[in-house]
């Protein structure tokens, strides 16, 4: 028990250094969590699990429904552990701690500042439908074209680039963010700079730095991916 507290309380120190999602890498497990259970202990366990790769679906809903069952027993069986889909003091710390290991691997390589910095060279490039080039970009070639600069390969359109990295609630700047305007769905993309403001080629004022909540953007947000 003394083991696993210590292992408990590491894992939050790392999360809160983190930043980034950092609750996702706070351990639960006491109460057990199972089938049903309900709180923002599961929603930090779906985070988790998504990123280790066993939880797919497209939101952490905090609801510990067949989804998340399906991916935690995925997750004893591939450590060896008793395969009964509850989240107790073993497999909870456990979880978390691979996560919080793995975000912290990660977050060394993802050169941010450099993406927005080099964002930021284009802003007043004029808009061009199809554009990925200096001469004229749309919202996905201008994402497209700072990223690949930093050797980070991303797919051509905003719906695509949707579907990439992990679903972040509160982006950190370098993440990317999406609106839906002139189709359903993911349609347009920005990169997130932080102060509730991201850069993106916007088909008005070319490459523009705006307000995340401003009366156009703010009803249109329909959610950010983080590439760490």
């Amino acid at each position: 028990m003394v083991q696993t507290a210590f292992v408990t309380a590491a894992v939050a120190i790392t999360a809160i250094s983190m930043g980034h999602d950092a609750q996702a890498a706070v351990s639960y497990g006491d109460p057990i969590l199972g089938t049903g259970s309900k709180s923002g202990q599961v929603s930090a366990l779906q985070q988790d699990l998504r990123v280790l790769g066993y939880f797919t679906y497209q939101t952490n809903t905090g609801y510990y429904g067949t989804v998340t069952e399906a991916a935690v027993k995925a997750f004893q069986r591939s450590h060896g552990l008793a395969e009964n889909g509850k989240v107790g003091l073993t497999t909870g710390p456990l979880i978390a701690a691979e996560a919080a290991q793995k975000l912290a691997a990660l977050a060394p390589s993802y050169p941010e500042q450099g993406i927005i910095a080099t964002a930021k060279q284009y802003i007043g490039v004029p808009y061009r439908w199809g554009g990925t080039t200096p001469s004229g970009f749309d919202c996905s070639g201008f994402l497209g074209y700072v990223m690949n600069q930093h050797n980070i390969g991303l797919p051509r359109t905003a719906a695509q680039m949707y579907t990439v990295g992990q679903a972040v609630s509160n982006p950190l700047p370098g993440d990317l963010v999406f609106f839906s305007t002139y189709a359903p769905g993911a349609s347009h993309a920005g990169i997130f700079l932080g102060n509730n403001e991201f850069i993106s080629a916007t088909s008005s004022k070319g490459v523009k730095i705006e307000s995340m909540s401003n009366p156009y953007w703010g009803p249109r947000y329909v959610g950010a991916r983080s590439l760490r």
